[in-house]
This record gives structure tokens, sequence and C-alpha cells, in this order.
């Protein structure tokens, strides 16, 4: 299953777009001291603050409300809209259509009610969210959260102790950190987990719940789905009709050496629904 929407593509995408519809010589407000606010109430505004506990308001469409400085605000609640902090503890809003809301600094919150949007946090400590369908939350720092709830989305969280929630049809959720977890609920979706010590999980139907790392747990609870359990020690579990799919690895010389791989179907009886397995000695043996 692929993903049906290029991250770093709507991301440049929104931003190139912004740049040609604003009209940044005529529809201006801008700030450069600190404690500033920067108000536009028009379509195709630009509102800019350079300093620190600023906030920067665009209510029209294709504007773009900017802040530089640390605990500022930048929001835009009209369509095809960019609302960017570069700085610590700030807020990026978007409530409209094809926007993108983007945090570099820590304990940041780019939001995205709107369809088609991506909301973007590269800081630790950092919430990305969208409620809108095909759209992207990106975050790359540690201890954050990316979710959407609309269909056909990619929430995608590269730190660890992380959590990527889809809520919507056809999504991804995918962690590369270690004791992260990756959610889906709806149905044809995957949740990918590649670091060590964590959960992935699918309630919905038809999807795939991957882990990849060790020490992990997977789970699928919808009709028909899969559970993959390929690191070392790693387990899975899920409803009558799943289908569980788990490594076996041994040392040898110090070293883990992967040396079976076996799939089997919930069916009640020889495996359990709701029960924990993993493989060893070539055997399909329940654990906690």
């Amino acid at each position: 299953m692929k993903a049906e929407i290029g991250i770093a593509g709507i991301i440049k995408a929104g931003v190139e777009y912004i740049k040609e519809q604003v009209n940044w010589e005529d529809d201006k407000a801008t700030n450069t001291g600190y404690q500033s606010a920067a108000t536009n109430t028009g379509d195709q505004s630009a509102a800019t603050n350079t300093g620190n506990w600023s906030a920067a308001t665009n209510t029209g469409n294709w504007s773009a409300a900017t802040n530089t400085g640390n605990r500022s605000a930048a929001t835009n609640t009209g369509n095809r809209s960019a609302a960017t902090n570069t700085g610590d503890r700030s807020a990026a809003t978007n409530t409209g259509d094809q926007s993108a809301a983007t945090n570099t600094g820590y304990r940041s919150a780019a939001t995205n009610t709107g369809n088609w949007s991506a909301a973007t946090n590269t800081g630790n400590r950092s919430a990305a969210t969208n409620t809108g369908n095909w759209s992207a939350a990106t975050n790359t720092g540690y201890r954050s959260a990316a979710t959407n709830t609309g269909n056909r989305s990619a929430a995608t969280n590269t730190g660890d102790q992380s959590a990527a929630t889809n809520t919507g049809y056809r999504s991804a959720a995918t962690n590369t950190g270690n004791r992260s977890a990756a959610t889906n609920t709806g149905d044809y979706s995957a949740a990918t987990n590649t670091g060590d010590y964590s959960a992935a999980t699918n309630t919905g139907n038809c999807s795939a719940a991957t882990n990849t790392g060790d020490y992990s747990a997977t789970i699928v609870e919808g009709k028909e789905s899969i559970a993959l359990a390929a690191g070392i020690k790693s387990k899975a579990k899920g409803k009558i009709g799943c289908f569980i799919v788990l490594a076996e690895w041994k040392e040898i010389n110090y070293e883990y050496h992967l040396v079976d791989v076996k799939s089997a179907k919930v069916d009640g009886e020889n495996i359990k629904e709701d029960t924990f397995y993993m493989l060893k000695s070539g055997k399909f043996v329940e654990v906690d």
C-alpha cells in the first residue's frame, strides 16, 4: 500500500502559490519590534512580525502571516493561505482549505482544519494537526504528535516517543523513532513503525499494521487485515479472519540473524483472537 499524497510536494506547491498570489508591495503590515501586532482583513495580504511576543493575523484569502520571533502567533482564517513561525513556543493556524501552517521551533503547534492542507513541525515537543481530507501533518522532532482526522491523509513522525494518528480511510500513519505509536482507525490504511519498542495499530478493515523495529507490538482489529511484526522479540495479534506475520531471530556469535518467517490466519482455534503471538522455534507461541 502506498500513500496517495506527497508531503514535500504539497508544502512546496503551497508556498509557491502563496508567493505568486500575495500583493507584497501594496497590502502588507510589518512589525520588526517586540510585542507587536500586524493585521490584514482583506485578501491577498501579508502580515509580518520579526520580533518576539508578536501576532500576525490575516482573515482574508490568499494571505500570508509570518512570525520569526519566539512566543508568537500567525493566523489565517481564509483559504489558500500560509502561516509560518520560525521561533520557539509559537502557533501557526489555518482554518481554510489548501493552506500551509509551519513551525520550525520547539514546543510549537501548526494546525489546519481545512482540506488539502499541510501542517509541519520540525522542532521537538510539537503538534501538527489536520482535520480535513487529503492533508499531511509532519513532525521531525522528538515527543511530537501528528494527527489527521480526514480521509486519504498522512501523519508522520521521525522522532522518538512520538504519535502519528489517522482516523480517516486510506490513510498512512508512520513513525521512524523508538517508543512511538502509529494508529489508523479507518479502512484500507497503513500504520508503520520502524523504531524499537513501538506499537502499530489498525482498527479499520483491509488494513496493514507493520513494525520492523525490535521488541514491538503490532495489532489489527478490522476485518481481513494484516499484522506484521518483523523485529527481534516482537509480537502480533488480530481479530478473526486477519493474518499475522511473524519473524524469528536467533543470536549467533553475539549477533542476531533472521532464521524464519511465518504467517497464520486468526481462526479462533489454532490462532486465537486478540492474543499476542511470537514465533519461537518455528512455532506460534502465545505471549503476554
